[in-house]
């Protein structure tokens, strides 16, 4: 699965898709950003025919980073047409050392999206 990489334009086109988008808001300086990084394209993988994938540096684009409000990196969004939805960062107990997230954290949390997303389209 490809993850793209995401500028203003991208994001904007994303909004507007019906397929909805994972978004990871990253700095490639950024420990917890690259430890993440593994994990990411392992869900873009699973999860390839439910969501499309992508990343945005808020170094290059701070703009976009002020809009969704980012405070730090890595923060992971999930976005389609009419949908924006943060997926929150882990209690203290769920937090990884290297990543910040955890695999089975964010499945879970896209699981939930999923779901949601079902119930506004009925």
């Amino acid at each position: 699965m490809k993850i793209s990489n995401f500028d203003i334009a991208s994001l904007s086109n994303a909004l507007s898709k019906d397929k909805p988008t994972v978004v990871k808001f990253m700095n490639p300086t950024c420990h917890l950003c690259t430890g993440l990084a593994p994990i990411y394209a392992n869900i873009a993988n699973e999860f390839s025919s439910e969501f499309e994938f992508a990343k945005i540096n808020v170094r290059q684009f701070p703009k976009v980073a002020k809009v969704f409000k980012i405070e730090g990196v890595p923060d992971l969004f999930v976005v389609k047409k009419n949908y924006v939805k943060q997926i929150p960062y882990p209690p203290d107990e769920l937090i990884d050392d290297v990543s910040g997230y955890s695999k089975q954290y964010i499945v879970d949390y896209l699981y939930k999206i999923l779901a949601e997303l079902n119930d506004l389209e009925e």
